[in-house]
């Protein structure tokens, strides 16, 4: 699985060398209210640790990243995109030293199409996208909502996916967060994420599973 990662977020490196993410990186955001939309995935708060021992951080093994906590995750239809919402314990954009970045991630399958969607922050910023069936990086528009209960938002162009029907159903597979080291790799929009991404990363948090919706479900 790393590998794969690994190749899928070099590939996103090498995109973003050569386009400008659209981004939307603040301390504090506002998004489109949620309204009545039910969760179609949740997870219990305060299991998001770290996994495996980093080389330049030791002293964080272990240590609760309430940024990463996963907690619940919305889908639904606002015009021409598919809103992605990852919900965390206490969402902001945090590198303890010795860290070169985090992610959120949404797995969704949308009829025969797998969908990545996810929201990253490094030095640079934060930034959104999208793969489709684990191939090429789409760039996407999005917004950080820090504090208790924030979270990322990825808007999926609907026609960056194939133009699903609304009646197509939208499965949860998976949810997760992810940060890696930075090992001596200085973080910047030609080399996120860091080459050693994979090697030194970590799955901090995950959820599987989920309740289906559709694509052309709403919330008011």
């Amino acid at each position: 699985m790393w590998g794969d990662n690994r190749r899928r977020l070099l590939a996103l490196g090498a995109t973003v060398a050569a386009l400008a993410f659209s981004t939307q990186a603040a301390a504090s955001g506002t998004a489109r209210a949620a309204g009545g939309c039910e969760p179609v995935w949740t997870d219990p708060s305060g299991d998001a640790y770290e996994e495996l021992p980093y080389q330049g951080a030791p002293a964080f093994v272990g240590f609760y990243q309430s940024q990463l906590d996963l907690v619940s995750g919305t889908v639904w239809r606002s015009g021409p995109d598919l809103v992605v919402r990852i919900h965390a314990a206490g969402m902001e954009p945090k590198l303890p030293d010795g860290f070169g970045g985090e992610s959120w991630e949404s797995f969704l399958q949308i009829g025969s199409n797998t969908i990545d969607a996810l929201a990253q922050y490094d030095l640079t910023g934060t930034q959104y996208g999208f793969f489709v069936n684990n191939q090429g990086f789409h760039l996407a528009s999005g917004v950080m909502v820090t504090g208790a209960g924030g979270y990322v938002e990825i808007d999926v162009p609907l026609a960056g996916i194939g133009s699903p029907a609304d009646s197509t159903p939208v499965t949860p597979t998976l949810a997760r967060t992810l940060e890696w080291a930075d090992a001596g790799v200085t973080p910047s929009l030609a080399v996120v994420p860091a080459a050693n991404y994979g090697v030194l990363g970590s799955d901090v948090d995950h959820a599987t599973g989920g309740s289906q919706t559709t694509v052309g479900a709403t919330c008011p």
